[in-house]
């Protein structure tokens, strides 16, 4: 992995400068080499190579030695060496003095025969890239040999191959988009082989292409008008692309034999135009049910995601149902891999499984989750996301000792996990009657709302409405006096506030 000066390291050199007592000479020669080292983080090539894997590096490495995509030996020799370097990490920087020795040995340094050089080293970069992909995608291998000029002149070898694309489809695990994508393409070269060949079968093989050609269309069309219109109720964005009756006839048309990826999108379309029909949602957990093995993992985490979007939705109405079946749709996600972002699941995903299962009161199979799934978040936010997580199963576990020493631990990364920590502690105050530091607390995390313009509004108001019913309940809990029936309205009727449940059974247990 290349190297270069991160902030801590620029600080620590410019200190040394200072204890040189700013030899000018050393600063000059300081400065060009981290000049250099932020020309060369941003230069293209090293952006390509840092894509790059060990084992790819090393292919790359064969790659431009191979007379077929390589015959300059100067070529060869730089982006032999860049690999080298780019694999061990031996030195802390590289020069362009460097490079242009090992390009042009004995020669005086020109920056603009080193550029030309680097510039054919990152189009051999981009080269290699493309037949990576090719080579590990059998199916875009076979639709390129299909679109050679040369090979439709020999019709017995073409149609050979255009017979292996056809079992190569049929083999195919998927049917998502990409399925009906690369069945279009061989249903075109067919049709044009026919038309090349003039075979007594170019009606049959044009209807198949265009029939084909539907099916990839509608699902494509059905799969991006959900995330236009996703977007406009996230986002308020409006693209002007959502009317669908432009494709109502073909939808109407292929009613009988719409492939399993459109009638899944046009159900999460149902979704959003007919929310109130919580029919909508239970029959696309039965199409995701019945055909998630046709699919990608990352075409269900897409389709699984409009279903949780809309349980959301649902729970933030006081559908209090719908988590349960979040809950469920979590407990899919976790059998079936799908949740996984390469090996790792999400710091955030990590904490809504854990919130959700607590909501529910599910703490055994919260507490195995906590402990099963540590080792599977990322290194760098693993202790952070499973201190606070242990912290939120301690206060349901009535630990609230252990809950606000594991809180101490949690770093805040970002106001999610500052938000969620803080008010996890005012809870702890309240049912330990810790009520002069509950109050003290809850000034300040009212100056942080305060202060913090980050945050919008709307987030601000649940949690201000939050402070100020758990202060006033801690009051009359810690006097004994009744709650006044205004109070018992305020929270039992008003729904912007976090942590609305909790408040509520505070609420019912003071009565």
């Amino acid at each position: 992995m290349l190297h270069f000066f991160t902030r801590l390291q620029f600080i620590n050199q410019m200190q040394t400068l200072v204890l040189l007592t700013f030899n000018y000479g050393v600063f000059l020669d300081f400065a060009k080499k981290l000049s250099i080292l932020f020309k060369m983080k941003k230069h293209k090539l090293f952006r390509f190579l840092l894509l790059m894997e060990v084992n790819q590096l090393l292919r790359f490495s064969d790659f431009i030695a191979s007379p077929y995509f390589n015959t300059n030996k100067r070529v060869m020799a730089l982006g032999q060496y860049i690999v080298e370097y780019m694999k061990t990490a031996s030195i802390d920087y590289i020069s362009h003095e460097t490079l242009f020795k090992v390009t042009f040995p004995g020669e005086p340094y020109q920056d603009n025969k080193l550029r030309a050089m680097l510039s054919i080293v990152t189009k051999l970069a981009e080269e290699f890239l493309v037949a990576e992909h090719v080579k590990a995608n059998s199916a875009v291998k076979q639709q390129l040999l299909l679109q050679s000029t040369r090979l439709i002149d020999d019709a017995k070898l073409y149609q050979g191959q255009l017979n292996k694309s056809y079992e190569m489809q049929q083999q195919s695990n998927y049917r998502d988009i990409d399925y009906y994508f690369a069945h279009h393409q061989v249903e075109e070269a067919n049709y044009n082989f026919a038309v090349k060949n003039k075979d007594k079968d170019i009606g049959k093989s044009l209807t198949n292409m265009l029939g084909n050609l539907d099916l990839y269309y509608l699902s494509k069309r059905l799969k991006y008008s959900c995330e236009s219109i996703n977007r406009r109720n996230i986002l308020g964005e409006d693209q002007g692309y959502m009317d669908l009756t432009l494709i109502s006839d073909l939808l109407n048309h292929h009613e009988l034999n719409l492939p399993p990826v459109a009638l899944i999108y046009r159900q999460i379309l149902f979704l959003f135009e007919e929310e109130e029909h919580t029919d909508h949602f239970y029959k696309l957990i039965d199409l995701l049910r019945q055909y998630d093995p046709l699919f990608t993992r990352d075409e269900l985490k897409v389709m699984y995601g409009y279903a949780m979007n809309y349980c959301i939705r649902k729970i933030n109405a006081g559908k209090s149902v719908f988590l349960q079946e979040i809950f469920n749709l979590y407990k899919t996600l976790l059998e079936q891999d799908i949740i996984f972002e390469g090996r790792y699941i999400s710091q955030w995903d990590y904490k809504n499984i854990v919130t959700t299962g607590l909501r529910l009161n599910d703490i055994e199979w919260t507490a195995g989750f906590v402990t099963k799934y540590k080792t599977m978040l990322h290194p760098d936010v693993r202790e952070n996301a499973y201190a606070y997580n242990y912290a939120n199963l301690s206060y349901f576990k009535r630990d609230y000792e252990i809950t606000m020493q594991l809180l101490q631990q949690v770093e805040f990364t970002n106001d999610s996990y500052l938000l969620s920590s803080r008010s996890l502690l005012l809870k702890s105050y309240y049912e330990l009657e810790e009520y002069e530091l509950l109050n003290s607390q809850s000034e300040a995390f009212k100056l942080y709302l305060r202060r913090n313009k980050q945050l919008p509004d709307y987030q601000k108001s649940l949690y201000k409405n939050m402070i100020k019913y758990i202060v006033k309940l801690s009051r009359y809990k810690a006097s004994g006096q009744k709650v006044p029936d205004k109070l018992k309205l305020a929270i039992t009727q008003q729904q912007d506030i976090a942590d609305l449940t909790w408040l509520r059974n505070k609420l019912s247990e003071l009565d």
